[in-house]
């Protein structure tokens, strides 16, 4: 019997068994860090959102008209193998396994332990798998996935969503930058505006519930917050310098229809510009951005996003295109009937795309709301 952090365990392990699972999952292919299928059988993490608990042990439903089976129950220990497997450097890097191993035997009161029952219990994640009598592609089980999910959204009212490590990804990458424990930070010095820090909360509420497109358009909010009194206080120095600096008076009908022209040329994509002109640090961002990942400004200027069309950064234009980027991303977002605009579906290949955008828009949101508030007395 080992000892384990001070606590006597015997931990129980079937070689013939690892063996027979390395074996099996040779025949399978890992997608996407957290879908494992073959031509009959299909297994994807999936996690329940908000307040939601599962306790139902195992859900299963047969179709036997088509010669499916559906279940929502513990990963297959196939399932486990491969997601460390093919996570493994990421799972060095960034998760703490030590420490949920610790806490896991802390709990548990039995002497001796089977590594499979670890295994399954110490993760507490669920799974849906999908088995078919016939053999399928990928893209039709992985309809049969979304199908089924949605069946649990609208009659059960569960809101049951596929997960994908990349969302771990995100989360532990904005905490490993930051690292600060309660202990170690201050209190606040400053008075932040309430309704921006509503806004930056609803995002960070996203981030955990895996709503993207609300994650990033509530950081939008922070800067479309702004519009209004930047395009009026940009509208006013304009006016003034038509009439101090070029002469124009207002009996004058060509001097008149410069001015409308002036405030009818101010669109949406302006005020943004407007807005971060005027609220951003843009070495600063750049330095957010680099401690973020050392690639992650280099992504920006290289890459457009797909979806929407959206331009790569320009370092000699990086208002204009920063702007650009922003305006034609949410656009995307918003706009969701066929035609030729641009638009983002949810839970599909244009996934990753967005979820790139987030630290961009954390960056800027935090530094509006920093620029805006006041010290306190």
């Amino acid at each position: 019997m080992a000892k384990f952090w001070g606590m006597a365990r015997k931990i129980i392990i079937d070689k013939l068994r690892v063996q027979e699972m390395t074996r099996r999952i040779k025949g399978f292919k890992f997608r996407d860090n957290a879908c494992l299928h073959n031509s009959k059988y299909f297994e994807q993490w999936v996690s329940i959102q908000g307040s939601f608990s599962y306790r139902e042990g195992k859900m299963a439903k047969e179709d036997r008209e088509n010669g499916f089976y559906y279940e929502i129950s513990e990963p297959s220990l196939e399932y486990i193998l491969a997601l460390f497997q093919n996570n493994l450097k990421f799972i060095r890097e960034y998760a703490p396994l030590h420490i949920l191993l610790k806490r896991f035997l802390e709990k548990e009161s039995m002497k001796e332990i089977k590594f499979e029952y670890i295994v399954k219990n110490f993760l507490r994640i669920i799974t849906l798998k999908i088995k078919s009598e016939k053999a399928l592609s990928y893209k039709t089980f992985h309809k049969l996935f979304i199908s089924f999910l949605f069946h649990l959204n609208h009659n059960l009212h569960l809101p049951i969503v596929g997960h994908r490590l990349m969302d771990i990804r995100r989360i532990i990458r904005i905490k490993r930058y930051r690292r600060l424990s309660l202990n170690n930070i201050d209190v606040p010095k400053r008075r932040y505006d309430p309704e921006l820090v509503y806004y930056y909360q609803q995002a960070l509420s996203s981030l955990y519930t895996n709503s993207i497109a609300l994650e990033f358009l509530s950081y939008y909010h922070i800067i479309e917050y702004f519009y209004e009194n930047i395009f009026e206080e940009n509208l006013m120095d304009n006016v003034k310098s038509l009439f101090t600096v070029r002469g124009v008076f207002h009996k004058n009908r060509k001097d008149l229809k410069k001015l409308v022209k002036l405030i009818q040329k101010h669109n949406e994509k302006d005020m943004l510009q407007l807005v971060l002109k005027k609220f951003l640090d843009i070495n600063r961002l750049i330095q957010d951005l680099n401690n973020h990942d050392k690639t992650y400004y280099l992504y920006l200027l290289r890459n457009s996003v797909k979806f929407a069309k959206a331009p790569p950064l320009n370092q000699n234009k990086i208002f204009e295109t920063l702007a650009a980027r922003i305006y034609t991303v949410r656009n995307a977002l918003v706009h969701s009937k066929e035609g030729e605009k641009p638009k983002y579906v949810p839970f599909s290949k244009y996934e990753e795309d967005l979820k790139n955008e987030i630290p961009l828009m954390r960056y800027i949101a935090e530094q509006i709301i920093i620029k805006n508030s006041e010290e306190l007395c």
